[in-house]
């Protein structure tokens, strides 16, 4: 396939950056100039929220966030990491989440790990789809001050789940972080509540540390340090927790796709939630680099 059928160049602007400039992710990006093949980690944006609920606007954060990723430390020396740009979401929602999904099962089927940078919450089930098309089983995680599995005859940000959940290939989906006086709670998924996180977040490292999937939303983030999403709660995970948590997912020998969704820069003048998000992408990499590569089911020999 050509990417570029798929993707567009993003905007990204020059920020300040305490760093010197040659030890930056900027200018430490791998080039593809023979294919995809050359990289172990695509960041793809994915300017989009036609079905979000309550958070327009956090379509138009890929850019801000990747702006500010850029400005840390690139200082992964076992990782290739590439920036593939922009799905391109011009012609309508129902193309949005298509181009997503072959192009993430395009990046999965190559050995690459796409990062995804939201966009809605919602983006999370085309990602799955594309999962799915590869193997035969999977296991989800999710980070979410919600449980998002109402409305299921509908799919938005608040109802993916559901959707997700039908699935034959749907091996073990986690949700952590959540706040229980506003999620209906299912019988059959893995559960940890805010409460059991914050007070122990290696609680949930078996989980991320098994997911194939791992979708984080700035919801769970406590409003106070992530004022750019419409229904963060005063309660919520401490921006260190929420990092830790992404760095257990880039721990993950089995791990074929992360994303970071939810940050809305409509209502974020700091830009402290993109931020936030940047910094949590930036420890999933660190995640990835420092691997242990200890999975129990690799080949005998």
């Amino acid at each position: 396939m050509q990417l570029s059928d798929y993707l567009q160049a993003p905007v990204v602007k020059k920020l300040p950056t305490l760093l010197p400039e040659r030890q930056t992710l900027k200018l430490g990006l791998k080039v593809l100039d023979e294919g995809i093949h050359q990289t172990d980690v695509a960041l793809i944006g994915i300017p989009e929220d036609g079905n979000s609920l309550y958070n327009k606007g956090c379509a138009n954060a890929p850019d801000i966030i990747r702006s500010h990723l850029y400005t840390l430390s690139s200082d992964f020396s076992n990782l290739y990491v590439s920036d593939l740009g922009n799905i391109r979401h011009e012609k309508g929602l129902n193309n949005t989440y298509a181009a997503l999904q072959q192009v993430v099962e395009h990046c999965v089927a190559n050995r690459v790990i796409p990062i995804l940078i939201g966009g809605s919450h919602d983006l999370t089930l085309p990602v799955f789809t594309a999962l799915e098309k590869l193997k035969k089983q999977l296991n989800i995680a999710c980070i979410d001050s919600t449980i998002d599995r109402n409305n299921p005859e509908d799919v938005h940000d608040h109802s993916f789940l559901a959707h997700i959940a039908a699935s034959p290939a749907l091996a073990n989906l986690g949700i952590a972080g959540f706040q229980g006086y506003q999620s209906s709670l299912p019988d059959d998924w893995e559960l940890y509540r805010l409460k059991e996180v914050r007070q122990a977040p290696s609680v949930v490292e078996p989980l991320l540390r098994d997911a194939d999937l791992v979708s984080m939303d700035m919801a769970a983030v406590a409003a106070a340090y992530s004022p750019g999403n419409a229904i963060a709660s005063p309660n919520g995970l401490q921006p260190e927790h929420f990092c830790k948590l992404a760095q257990y997912a880039g721990f993950s020998d089995r791990i074929a796709c992360f994303g970071v969704f939810g940050a809305n820069p409509a209502i974020n003048a700091s830009q402290q939630t993109e931020k936030l998000a940047a910094q949590a992408i930036w420890h999933f990499l660190d995640g990835l680099n420092n691997r242990y590569k200890d999975y129990p089911l690799r080949n005998i020999e």
